[in-house]
Order: structure tokens, then C-alpha cells, then sequence
């Protein structure tokens, strides 16, 4: 049987205190988390969380993991 440790994510709210809205601190929680299931940085792809330099507009955070890194997480 497979599995995987817990892992702990700590978010430090001076970064997230001057977020605009709450679905901005949810796209940042969605990024992290990405990051402790071995999702990296994807600077290619045009949407989803992982995105680094995030693309962001005044209506659109993307605060779930989209098809492609669901992909990524099932590959493995």
C-alpha cells in the first residue's frame, strides 16, 4: 500500500493580510498545497494555481487545481 507522510503548511499572514478578497488567500492556499503534492512552478501553462508569475484579473483567481495538474498528480 502506497501513501504519503503528512506534510504541514504554515502561511504567514503578513503576505496574505493585504490580499483584496478571500479568493485570493484560497488561490495562495491552492498553490501551496500544490506544492506539497509535488506540483512545481509552471510558468507555460495559462491557467490554475501552479502558475508562476500567477495571470490574475480583477474577477478570476484560480483557486482550484486545474486539469492539468490533476493530470500531473495522477501520472505519478
Amino acid at each position: 500500500m502506497e501513501y504519503c507522510y503528512p506534510q504541514l503548511i504554515y502561511l504567514n499572514d503578513y503576505y496574505s493580510a493585504n490580499f483584496p478578497d478571500q479568493a485570493r488567500k484560497e488561490a495562495l492556499v491552492c498553490h501551496e498545497l500544490g506544492h506539497t503534492m509535488g506540483l512545481a512552478h509552471r510558468s507555460t501553462t495559462p491557467l490554475g494555481c501552479m502558475r508562476n508569475p500567477p495571470i490574475v484579473s480583477s474577477t478570476t483567481y484560480y483557486n482550484r487545481p486545474q486539469a492539468h495538474d490533476i493530470n500531473h498528480l495522477e501520472y505519478f
